[in-house]
C-alpha cells in the first residue's frame, strides 16, 4: 500500500554506497516518496540548509574498527536536523546502536534490509510524523 499523496514524505537517505542508494531511493520513490540522496554527511549537511524533511535514513559508519566513533556523525546529522526523524542504516551488528532510541533516534535497519521492512519501517516513522508523536 502506497503512502497517501497529499502526505508522500520527503526523505533525505544518507548513503555512499551507490548501489544500495539507488535502490532504497527507488524502492522509497515508487511507494510515492519524494527522495533527496547524499552520499555523504557534508552534502546531507548541505540539503538540511536548504530543505525540509520528513525524515532521514542515514547510513552509519561501517567499520569495525575499535577506534571508530559510530555515533558522532549520527549525532551531527540528527542535531542538524532538529525534530527530523532519523533511522539508522547499517551494517554492523544491531548491538552495536543498541541504545538508539535514547539517543533521540526513530530506528535502526540493519543491511542488507528486506524491501518489505524498509518500507513498513519508513511508513511507521512517517505515520507518527503525521500524529506528532516522532521522536527526534
Amino acid at each position: 500500500m502506497a503512502l497517501s499523496p497529499a502526505h508522500p514524505g520527503t526523505i533525505l537517505i544518507v548513503e555512499d554506497n551507490p548501489d544500495v542508494r539507488n535502490l532504497v531511493r527507488n524502492v522509497l520513490h515508487d511507494d510515492g516518496c519524494r527522495v533527496v540522496a547524499a552520499t555523504n554527511r557534508a552534502e546531507a549537511l548541505t540539503a538540511l540548509t536548504s530543505l525540509r524533511f520528513d525524515l532521514i535514513l542515514t547510513a552509519a559508519v561501517d567499520s569495525t574498527a575499535a577506534d571508530v566513533d559510530h555515533w558522532e556523525p549520527l549525532d551531527t546529522l540528527r542535531r542538524a536536523a532538529v525534530g527530523t526523524p532519523t533511522i539508522i542504516f547499517t551494517a554492523l551488528p544491531p548491538a552495536t546502536f543498541s541504545g538508539y532510541a535514547t539517543r533521540g533516534f526513530a530506528g535502526l535497519l540493519g543491511k542488507p534490509c528486506d524491501t518489505d521492512l524498509l518500507l513498513t519501517t519508513v511508513r511507521g516513522v512517517l505515520a507518527e510524523t503525521t500524529t506528532g508523536s516522532t521522536r527526534g
